[in-house]
């Protein structure tokens, strides 16, 4: 009795994460619809750069497609975790902090330059 009353309870637990799930997967995508439309004001043909944190990657891959949806032309991603950037701070020697590779100021001046949604 009381294996079927601890599986009746796991059971409805993972009834109510699945659903929560669902829930949560309905409302990010509404939530990206509005941030792509009103927030981020997104044009067809227009570039859209988007950067978090990696733990966020579920709402940037509907914010990305909603983007699409818009009629963006490309959707520049970066995602970041910060203990990478700690790990920098710490670990590496420090006359390299300031160093930053010519490809990311080229990439952001292009995003400037296009006026890429941001």
């Amino acid at each position: 009795m009381f294996l079927n009353i601890f599986a009746r309870r796991a059971f409805g637990a993972i009834i109510r994460f699945i659903w929560g799930k669902m829930e949560f997967n309905k409302l990010s995508a509404r939530y990206a619809e509005l941030l792509v439309s009103i927030g981020l004001n997104v044009r067809p043909g227009q570039l859209v750069n988007i950067g978090a944190e990696a733990i966020h990657r579920d709402l940037v891959a509907a914010i990305t497609a909603a983007s699409y949806r818009a009629g963006a032309k490309y959707v520049n991603v970066d995602l970041t975790d910060p203990r990478i950037a700690r790990s920098r701070i710490q670990d590496s020697d420090g006359r390299h902090l300031s160093f930053v590779p010519k490809y990311i100021s080229g990439k952001y001046g292009e995003l400037v330059d296009e006026q890429a949604a941001n």
